[in-house]
């Protein structure tokens, strides 16, 4: 069975790509990364990207793989824009993994030379709920350990010139039940990005 991605987007997407990320025959079931260049009105062209990255707990170094493939797409995918990339997506990586950390480039040498990314999330306040996984949601399969902070948005850095992709904030939506039914089995990530629009 293949895994899916989708982009939503109320504005024109004009360009799209596809990756098939790296994994060993035992633990290839089709991961991709999912590149839509989205126009907004009067604003620079966002260059976008989701992924969903292989889950057993014990595959940090395919993950590692795999961040260095996605990292690699965005950069031959970003140009022609100030707007810097926004990565998105279920990454099945704490955020002190080697993957996170080296897709991030800030705290290990980047997956691309020169290229980083800021976790969106570090940008919220202090405190707030981070887990975008827990136990406590029924669609959860039992006995995977603690929940966990598993899904991102990153943001390329530094910003565009007139502030384009920098973070004023950020939260979550989906992560408790509504009239009984949980959404998914993993919260959402939400930014807001400044986003350089000229009036």
């Amino acid at each position: 069975m293949d895994i899916g991605n989708a982009v939503l987007s109320r504005w024109p997407v004009t360009d799209r790509a596809t990756l098939r990320l790296p994994a060993p025959p035992d633990l290839d079931d089709g991961r991709q990364a999912l590149y839509a260049r989205v126009e907004p009105p009067g604003g620079a062209p966002v260059p976008f990207f989701t992924t969903h990255l292989t889950s057993p707990l014990h595959a940090s170094a395919v993950r590692v793989q795999q961040v260095r493939a996605l990292a690699e797409f965005v950069a031959e995918h970003s140009g022609g824009t100030p707007f810097p990339p926004v990565v998105t997506g279920d990454f099945n990586a704490w955020p002190d993994s080697d993957e996170i950390r080296a897709f991030g480039g800030t705290r290990t040498a980047p997956a691309v030379p020169g290229q980083v990314f800021f976790d969106a999330w570090e940008y919220a306040e202090q405190g707030a709920p981070a887990a975008t996984w827990t136990p406590e949601n029924p669609y959860v399969h039992p006995g995977l350990g603690p929940g966990g902070r598993i899904d991102y948005i990153h943001v390329g850095g530094p910003a565009g010139p007139d502030g384009e992709g920098t973070v004023r904030g950020t939260g979550r939506a989906g992560h408790g039940p509504v009239d009984g039914v949980w959404p998914s089995d993993h919260a959402a990530v939400v930014a807001d990005l400044t986003g350089g629009v000229t009036a």
